[in-house]
């Protein structure tokens, strides 16, 4: 028996395999959020926090807080940064669907800069003489 792939047998295969594809694809994301705060506790707002090598990255809001969809099963960096403070990382694997909170007190990172002297010439030694 031979079996006839009509136009209607190939749209009805379709639409179950569109049906259930965002079920499959749902289960392949985690989630990890959290809180970014300084030595003083006080929430760290627009830190970048990305995932190095990946598409995924967001900042964080007035309260420090942020949220990122991640893949799942997969080992992972998250990075966060901000200017004036050192940068932290964190490894860790999620399940699929895990919701994971994570966080963060940033640490500041003081740069010296080289001293520099200013010196002053005098390249004039005659008052003006207005014409």
């Amino acid at each position: 028996m031979k079996l006839k792939l009509t136009s209607s047998r190939i749209a009805t295969l379709i639409s179950v395999l569109l049906l259930f594809l965002p079920s499959f694809l749902i289960g392949q994301i985690a989630t990890v959020s959290g809180k970014v705060t300084d030595e003083n506790n006080r929430p760290v707002e627009l830190a970048n926090v990305a995932i190095p090598g990946e598409t995924a990255g967001t900042s964080t809001d007035k309260n420090g807080t942020f949220e990122l969809k991640v893949p799942a099963n997969k080992k992972l960096t998250l990075a966060i940064t901000y200017v004036g403070f050192a940068e932290k990382r964190i490894a860790f694997i999620l399940d699929e669907g895990e919701n994971k909170e994570i966080n963060i007190q940033m640490q500041s990172a003081a740069t010296t800069l080289p001293g520099f002297e200013v010196k002053d010439e005098n390249l004039r030694m005659e008052s003006m003489v207005r014409l």
